[in-house]
């Protein structure tokens, strides 16, 4: 958690030079290149954003906290709680959706590879998730940041096997985990945007 809390901190420099958020996130209008086809006078409800945007059902919370990654009926390595979550943090955003989705996925990916012992794949998927945190807040700042790390945290169970891989990682590491430059973000920051449409 430390890793990422200092990533946090970090981008602030970035959005202070200027590579911080653009306008079309800052007035909520979806920053995918188009224009959200939904009714103005439409309440964005829960089981409105449900709807648009085919989320799973709200899982039974006992039955979710149950196992470290939880329930996912899609089957797209999100789990639901968390999906809905995203969902309703960035609607009508469509981008900002898969960038939270994104990060669901490679903190699943790392438990797979943590169970499966396979530290090349975790120290991959770090760096994965480094680049997609810096970039998330290129283009949104701190908008729904804590939605990209929060929820892997939000059971003791989910803390150790998280926490677990932090420690491995600051191991392999050498204790120093080298963050994205501007130069690296202004680079990959469009790939990784035009790899989520």
């Amino acid at each position: 958690m430390l890793k990422k809390l200092l990533i946090l901190l970090s981008i602030t420099t970035i959005a202070a030079c200027g590579g911080g958020g653009d306008d079309a996130a800052a007035e909520n209008v979806a920053t995918d290149g188009t224009s959200p086809v939904i009714p103005v006078e439409e309440e964005y409800t829960e089981e409105y954003i449900a709807r648009e945007w085919n989320l799973p059902d709200e899982p039974d919370e006992e039955a979710n906290n149950a196992t470290v990654k939880g329930i996912d009926v899609l089957k797209n390595n999100v789990r639901d709680d968390w999906e809905r979550d995203n969902a309703i943090a960035s609607f009508p955003d469509k981008l900002e959706f898969k960038m939270l989705n994104r990060a669901a996925q490679i903190n699943n990916e790392m438990i797979d590879a943590y169970n499966a012992g396979n530290n090349h794949e975790i120290l991959k998927l770090w760096d994965d998730e480094s680049l997609l945190l810096m970039c998330y807040k290129v283009y949104f700042g701190y908008k729904n940041s804590t939605l990209l790390y929060k929820p892997s945290y939000d059971t003791d169970k989910r803390e150790d096997v998280i926490d677990a891989i932090e420690s491995l990682v600051n191991d392999s590491k050498g204790g120093f985990d080298e963050l994205p430059t501007y130069d690296i973000l202004e680079k990959e920051c469009p790939k990784l945007k035009d790899s989520l449409k």
